[in-house]
C-alpha cells in the first residue's frame, strides 16, 4: 500500500482522515478517505501501489469494461449509456464542433464510436485489455493503454469517469493539456460527494468505490486542481441518471433485498435538491485553457 503525506492535487501537508469505506465489488477490504483542508479534495490513503490496483477491477460485475446485459442492473446500466451517449454529444456540440477527439478511458468504445458516425476522427486510451480489444474491434483502429502514450493534438478531449481513476493525476492533467488545442476543449465527468444521495447513503454510497476511486472531487476541489494546470471552468451539468443508478447501487450495499423502491426514491430527492443548484450525484464539468 501506498502512504500519501501530501495532497495529490496541492500538495499540502494539511490533511485528515475524512472517513472510511468498503470496497463492496471485489475485495471486501475496507479503506480510508482523507481530505485536504486547504483545497476540499477528498482521496483514498493509503491506496493500493499502482501496479496492484488492476487486481480491483476484476470483477464480471464492472460493467464499463464489457459489454454484458446478462441481469437486470448491466441492462439497466446499457439503457442509460445509451441516453447519456446522444446527451454527451449534445453537450459537445453546445461548446464546440470538434474534427479530431480523443477519449480517455473509453472502455468499450461507445462514445468514440458515436463521434466516429458524425464524421470526427477519434483516438482512444483504455488500459483493461479486455475492454480495449472489444473497442478496437469496434472503432477499427489502435487504441493506446496510458497517458504517458497519448501523441497528436485534439479539439475535444473527454474524460467520462475516469480522472478520479487516474494515479498521476497532476502528471496526467499537464499532459492532457499539452495535446489539447488552444481553443479546443476538455469534458471531465466525475462522482459527487456533495450531493443529496451522497449524504443519504454516507459511506455505504457506492459512488465512492474504493479503491478504484483514488479521488473525490468537489466542485471546489476540481476547479482548484484545474486552475493550476492552467484551465478555467465553462459550464457545469447534471448528470440525473446517475443519481438513480447510484442510489441502486448502494442500496444493494446496504443489503437491501428490494432495492428499486428506495433507489428510486433517494434517486429522485438528490435530482430535485441538486437541481438547480448543479449538485446532483455525477456532474459533467467542462474546461478551456486559461
Amino acid at each position: 500500500m501506498e502512504k500519501l503525506t501530501a495532497c495529490p492535487a496541492c500538495k499540502s501537508t494539511s490533511i485528515e482522515f475524512y472517513g472510511q469505506a468498503e470496497d463492496w465489488l471485489v475485495s471486501k477490504e475496507s479503506f480510508e478517505i482523507h481530505e485536504c483542508k486547504d483545497c476540499e479534495l477528498k482521496f483514498t490513503n493509503p491506496r493500493p501501489q499502482e501496479s496492484d490496483l488492476g487486481k480491483y477491477y476484476e470483477s464480471e460485475d464492472y460493467i464499463s469494461h464489457s459489454d454484458t446485459k446478462k441481469g437486470l442492473t448491466p441492462l439497466l446500466y446499457q439503457k442509460a449509456r445509451q441516453i447519456m451517449l446522444n446527451k454527451k454529444y449534445r453537450l459537445v456540440r453546445k461548446h464546440i464542433q470538434p474534427k479530431t477527439a480523443l477519449d480517455i478511458g473509453c472502455g468499450t468504445g461507445y462514445f468514440l464510436s458515436l463521434l466516429q458516425e458524425k464524421g470526427i476522427q477519434t483516438s482512444g486510451v483504455e488500459p483493461s485489455p479486455i475492454a480495449k480489444e472489444i473497442a478496437e474491434a469496434k472503432l477499427g483502429h489502435t487504441l493506446s493503454s496510458q497517458v504517458s502514450e497519448i501523441t497528436g493534438t485534439y479539439d475535444l478531449i473527454t474524460l467520462w469517469h475516469v480522472l478520479e481513476h487516474l494515479p498521476n493525476l497532476r502528471a496526467d492533467l499537464e499532459k492532457i493539456s499539452q495535446h489539447l488545442n488552444p481553443n479546443g476543449v476538455l469534458m471531465i465527468a466525475v462522482p459527487n460527494p456533495d450531493s443529496k444521495d451522497a449524504k443519504i447513503y454516507g459511506f455505504d454510497w457506492a459512488a465512492w468505490d474504493l479503491p478504484r476511486h483514488l479521488y473525490h472531487f468537489t466542485k471546489k476541489s476540481l476547479n482548484l486542481l484545474l486552475k493550476s494546470v492552467g484551465f478555467q471552468r465553462v459550464g457545469t451539468y447534471n448528470m440525473p441518471l446517475d443519481s438513480f443508478y447510484v442510489s441502486l447501487l448502494s442500496e444493494k450495499n446496504i443489503g437491501n433485498k428490494v432495492p428499486f423502491p428506495k433507489a428510486i426514491q433517494s434517486g429522485i430527492l438528490s435530482n430535485i435538491k441538486g437541481k438547480s443548484s448543479k449538485n446532483q450525484s455525477s456532474l459533467i464539468h467542462v474546461f478551456k485553457k486559461a
